[in-house]
């Protein structure tokens, strides 16, 4: 029987946890969840991925520059959400494929990161409502926006796991969130607006 799963706030001494769960490849292909601590992608992007990415994470971690949570079997670390202050991820605040102007006070949870095995266990669950009842608890937080992948470019309504990194759509739905309404071909936005 698998151990419950336990969800805690991300310490600035967890660079050890965080490294073991992304592994070698950082999470995926070097990424080391920093894709929207930059401010562009590009030549940029492909620069810092994989040690200068992972560098950057483990010193910001330790700065207490980087929000987070991590989910637990046991001992075990099976899961990471990252979320902060919108403004705080220049790419999210540069991006023209999620162009809108966020509310004041928004938060937004950018990044999930599950291993394989641990996929389809109500980790991303446990992640996403530790991530609301956090952010909820800040005094000037108004909303939590969430970036799903749309699933209606897949044929089986299925993302592969790579590409589902920010989430998909029933993930928030499912938490209370709402389709942020845009254009038809537009990026997906969630949002929950916090009674204030």
């Amino acid at each position: 029987m698998a151990a419950k799963l336990s969800v805690r706030r991300l310490r600035k001494n967890d660079w050890p946890v965080v490294a073991g769960l992304f592994g070698h490849s950082g999470a995926c292909g070097g990424c080391w969840c920093r894709y929207w601590f930059l401010p562009r992608g590009g030549k940029l992007w492909d620069e810092m991925k994989g040690p200068r990415n992972r560098r950057a994470m483990q010193a910001d971690l330790a700065a207490g520059k980087v929000r987070g949570s991590l989910a637990f079997r046991g001992k075990k670390c099976v899961g990471w959400c990252c979320y902060g202050k919108t403004r705080d991820f220049p790419r999210l605040v540069n991006s023209k494929s999620l162009f809108r102007d966020p509310p004041h006070g928004s938060w937004s949870i950018v990044c999930f990161f599950i291993p394989l095995r641990q996929r389809g266990s109500a980790v991303a669950s446990g992640l996403l409502e530790h991530a609301v009842k956090i952010i909820s608890g800040m005094k000037s937080a108004t909303c939590i926006e969430g970036y799903p992948v749309s699933l209606h470019a897949y044929a089986d309504g299925q993302a592969p796991a790579a590409f589902a990194w920010t989430g998909v759509p029933k993930l928030f739905t499912r938490a209370g969130f709402r389709a942020y309404k845009r254009k038809a071909d537009a990026r997906p936005i969630y949002r929950l607006l916090l009674d204030r």
